[in-house]
């Protein structure tokens, strides 16, 4: 582990997360032992997605497609996770996001069961979401929440999530407001 407390405690706390929604083991143990203070934290998690990013990349130039929309999606798990808390650096936080859309909408179009990006009305909001195109009855669901709008990226990309239902997450651009029900509850649409 590190010598930053904060970086420990983050590390401690969401591991399973991180192993669950696609981030390589192997990957995570280095990016452990790597990040030694919270200032590194988003650089480093963003070099380490621009890696898969690259490797996409050239996995689309010779044409294996499932090889690069796997990679694309998990540079945007990993890019999504360089931001996940490190909202007071808001330009490194941008910069993270910008680059998380942009590897999930290349990615997630290009999977087995590929998704696509639509918006809906909301309270006079336009509100993003990501339905998988599988059939007629498919059902976008959008999941809007201020620290994490990519949660369970990883699921689109493996095997289980090939058979399993339609689901599409929210909000692409960091607003820090979440449409509210009369109760105060978050919104939740599926």
């Amino acid at each position: 582990m590190t010598f930053d407390p904060q970086v420990d405690l983050i590390f401690s706390h969401f591991i399973p997360r991180y192993e669950a929604t696609g981030v390589d083991p192997n990957d995570l143990r280095k990016l452990m032992r790597s990040i030694g203070r919270w200032e590194d934290w988003c650089r480093l998690w963003s070099d380490e997605a621009a890696r898969h990013e690259k490797l996409a990349e050239e996995a689309a130039a010779q044409d294996r497609a499932v090889t690069a929309a796997d990679a694309y999606v998990r540079a945007a798990i990993y890019y999504h996770y360089g931001k996940h808390l490190f909202a007071e650096h808001p330009a490194e936080f941008r910069a993270a996001h910008d680059a998380m859309l942009r590897c999930y909408s290349t990615g997630a179009t290009k999977l087995a069961n590929p998704v696509e990006r639509i918006e809906f009305p909301f309270r006079g909001v336009a509100m993003p979401g990501w339905p998988v195109r599988r059939s007629p009855l498919s059902c976008p669901a959008s999941m809007p929440a201020r620290r994490s709008s990519m949660l369970g990226l990883r699921p689109l990309s493996n095997a289980g999530w090939r058979h399993s239902h339609s689901t599409g997450r929210g909000r692409e651009k960091p607003r820090f407001t979440c449409p509210r029900l009369m109760n105060g509850a978050p919104f939740l649409a599926l």
